[in-house]
């Protein structure tokens, strides 16, 4: 009984452990943005040691988020792979088959050019491959080798990239587009609930329009932003309900 009890309690664990590596995704992208603590060599120094734990290479990230804040359009948008597959197709069944399917393209997209580039300095191009060695040889030691893999590496690799995919489809627009050439990058708020929140948006990412606006302002702030101008605001009503 109490193997198969262990068995139950691992599934729950799996996704409650996604969710918080997805948290980490959110608190470096804030630490890409100079936002989460107030010192800039803090958020730099923070972001090199978080970064290669969820397969990331912080100067690489970096790069690449600043030009998707830079781009006008989605064909000129270096994050378009994640939505703009699903925003060519019209009927709902295969667009919800593209959204899954494309997690597998999209992980090996994001291993190229966000894990494994060659950006940076010697640490940089280098720290995701050391970071997951001493997580391995970590589990290894105090563990067994493969609860690597099924408590880190796997949780970040499906419910953190299913929560990072779907968030980025809907606050970059989720309704068809017959064309996207030359079709303005669409960002909008996300009206959500305590729980979307703590699953979806943590670090106010629901003020989507807000961020994106104004890059440099700390999330903590951007509530108070969209107060002073949310007549003009498009918001879409929760991250389930879309």
């Amino acid at each position: 009984i109490a193997k198969y009890l262990n068995y139950l309690l691992t599934i729950p664990l799996f996704f409650l452990l996604g969710i918080l590596y997805y948290h980490i995704i959110m608190i470096v992208h804030e630490l890409v943005h100079f936002t989460f603590v107030p010192s800039v060599k803090l958020n730099n120094f923070l972001g090199n040691i978080l970064s290669p734990l969820i397969g990331l290479n912080f100067q690489s990230y970096r790069e690449i988020h600043f030009n998707h804040h830079k781009a006008k359009t989605i064909e000129s948008d270096p994050d378009a792979y994640i939505y703009a597959p699903v925003l060519k197709e019209k009927k709902w069944y295969k667009r919800i088959a593209i959204f899954l399917v494309g997690s597998i393209f999209e992980l090996f997209i994001k291993m190229k050019v966000k894990s494994l580039s060659n950006k940076g300095n010697f640490f940089n191009r280098y720290s995701v491959i050391i970071a997951q060695l001493i997580l391995l040889l970590t589990f290894s030691i105090f563990s067994n080798p493969y609860n690597y893999f099924i408590f880190w590496l796997l949780p970040i690799i499906t419910i953190g990239l299913f929560l990072n995919r779907l968030r980025v489809l809907i606050e970059h627009g989720y309704e068809f587009r017959e064309k996207l050439n030359h079709n303005p990058q669409k960002t909008v708020n996300v009206k959500c609930n305590f729980l979307e929140k703590i699953i979806f948006a943590p670090h106010n990412f629901n003020y989507h329009k807000e961020h994106h606006d104004f890059p440099g302002i700390p999330y903590y702030q951007l509530p108070e932003v969209y107060k002073t101008r949310k007549k003009s605001i498009k918001e879409e009503h929760s991250y389930i309900a879309m």
